[in-house]
C-alpha cells in the first residue's frame, strides 16, 4: 500500500476514527468527552488537540501520522506535547508526566486471596456501619445538582485540584455518573468516561465518611456497565506516594508511564 497522507489532512472526526482503528493504547485524556469538556481546540494546520492561549498553544494530545501504514506519534513537529501514548518514549527528550493504573474489572467480582484481604475487609465497613438502605444508580441530567455542588465544595477544601474546571463539568454534566444514596441522601459520586478501549475512572467524591471511598470504588468496578467494558484506566497518582500505594494494593494489571514532550 502507498503512503497515507499525514495527519494534517484529517478532520477532528477522522482523528478519532483513525486512532480507534489503530492498535495504540490511549492515555486517560484521549476521550471525546474529555476533549469537549476541557475545551480543547482542533488546530487544522497541525492536526492537534490543544489548549490555545494567545499565540502560545499547548498541545495536549499527540498528533498522528502514518509511516509504512503504521500509525504513530508525529514527533517531527516543533510544538511540545503534554501527554503522549502510554509507555511510548520515542527518541526525543521526554519527562515522566504521570502513570496509568490499569485494572481488569472482573477481578473485583471475587476479591479472592491474601492480596485482596485489606480491600475486601474495608469495603464491608461502610455498609455495616450505615445499614442496608444503600442505593447505587446512574444519574441523569441535572438531578441532585445542589447536593453535588455541596459535596464538591466540602470535598475540595484544603486540596490542590488540577484541571478543576474540567472536573466540575464532569461532575455536573458527565455522561457516566453514578450516585450512592444512604437513606435517600447522596453520599458519594463516581464519575467515569470511556475511550475505544477502556472505561476511565475519572473522579470519586464522598462526604468524608470512613471507608466510603473504598466502597465507592468497589461499586464502580462491579457496576454492569463497567464490567461489560472490561479493562479500566484508573488514571495516575500525580506523584502522590500515598495514592500510588493505595492503587498498587488494588493489584493493577499494568502500570504504564505517560511521558510529556517539553519544548525542544
Amino acid at each position: 500500500m502507498g503512503e497515507r497522507n499525514p495527519v494534517t489532512s484529517l478532520s477532528p472526526e477522522d482523528y478519532w476514527t483513525t486512532l480507534e482503528a489503530s492498535s495504540l493504547i490511549p492515555n486517560s485524556w484521549m476521550t471525546r468527552e474529555y476533549v469537549e469538556l476541557a475545551g480543547l481546540v482542533w488546530t487544522h494546520d497541525d492536526g492537534l488537540w490543544g489548549w490555545k492561549e494567545e499565540d502560545d498553544p499547548l498541545w495536549v494530545l499527540p498528533p498522528l501520522k502514518s509511516r509504512d501504514d503504521i500509525l504513530c506519534c508525529n514527533f517531527e513537529l516543533d510544538q511540545p506535547i503534554w501527554a503522549g501514548f502510554p509507555n511510548v518514549q520515542g527518541s526525543l527528550q521526554t519527562e515522566e508526566l504521570d502513570r496509568q493504573y490499569m485494572y481488569d474489572s472482573a477481578h473485583f467480582n471475587h476479591l479472592n486471596g491474601n492480596r485482596w484481604a485489606t480491600f475486601r475487609k474495608n469495603i464491608r465497613k461502610y455498609p455495616a456501619r450505615c445499614g442496608k438502605d444503600l442505593v447505587y444508580r446512574r444519574l441523569q441530567g441535572e438531578e441532585h445538582s445542589e447536593e453535588i455542588e455541596g459535596m464538591l465544595i466540602a470535598w475540595s477544601l484544603g486540596k490542590t485540584i488540577q484541571d478543576h474546571e474540567t472536573m466540575i463539568k464532569f461532575c455536573f454534566n458527565g455522561k457516566l455518573r453514578w450516585g450512592l444514596f444512604n437513606n435517600g441522601e447522596l453520599v458519594g459520586l463516581n464519575v467515569g468516561d470511556e475511550n475505544y478501549q477502556h472505561t476511565i475512572y475519572r473522579y470519586c467524591l464522598d462526604d468524608g465518611s470512613p471507608f466510603l471511598n473504598e466502597y465507592l470504588r468497589y461499586r464502580f468496578y462491579t457496576d454492569p456497565y463497567v464490567q461489560e467494558k472490561g479493562m479500566v484506566n484508573d488514571g495516575g497518582d500525580l506523584d502522590n506516594e500515598q495514592l500510588a500505594k493505595f492503587k498498587r494494593k488494588l493489584n493493577p494489571e499494568q502500570v504504564m508511564v505517560v511521558y510529556t514532550y517539553p519544548d525542544r
